[in-house]
């Protein structure tokens, strides 16, 4: 299982890196999963012109990831801890890459934020 990172530092860059990034995965003929821990972040990503993008909660609930698919997590920093961990949990059934796109730590602060991201980057092969 991988968890490739990425961060950018400015919200511009982090747009346009994660918006070609889903492209590019498109046009090579992989299913992409966009998820977002809130549903505000989601407005913004519908805007910024990503495809289907949903909460972490929404797709937890539904639970549907094509073959082959890859799931890019914006400001995975803000996801819980429990959610994290059902995140890694499906990911690892489905044998499926992850990828997280965030801004620097110190533009990272929710309520149900945990270390579970960076528990992650520590840990991951």
């Amino acid at each position: 299982m991988e968890f490739p990172f990425f961060e950018a530092v400015r919200a511009r860059a982090k747009v346009f890196v994660l918006r070609e990034l889903v492209e590019q995965l498109r046009q090579s003929g992989r299913g992409v999963v966009v998820l977002a821990p809130q549903r505000q972040q989601v407005v913004e990503m519908e805007k910024a012109g990503f495809p289907t993008p949903t909460t972490v909660a929404n797709f937890l609930i539904k639970r549907e990831l094509a073959d082959s698919a890859v799931i890019v997590v914006d400001e995975a920093g803000q996801i819980g801890g429990r959610q994290m961990l059902e995140l890694v949990r499906l990911i690892h059934e489905r044998q499926r890459t992850a990828g997280s796109l965030r801004r620097t730590r110190s533009a990272t602060r929710a309520v149900e934020a945990s270390d579970a991201l960076l528990a992650i980057e520590r840990h991951a092969e």
